[in-house]
């Protein structure tokens, strides 16, 4: 169970840096 805990917070820092890069993107685009 230990290894679901460890993905987690990987998982979550994914989708925080996809959404960083999508604003920063759309930014770029404007």
């Amino acid at each position: 169970m230990q290894a679901a805990d460890d993905v987690a917070p990987l998982v979550y820092h994914r989708s925080k840096i996809n959404r960083i890069a999508a604003l920063s993107h759309r930014e770029n685009r404007s």
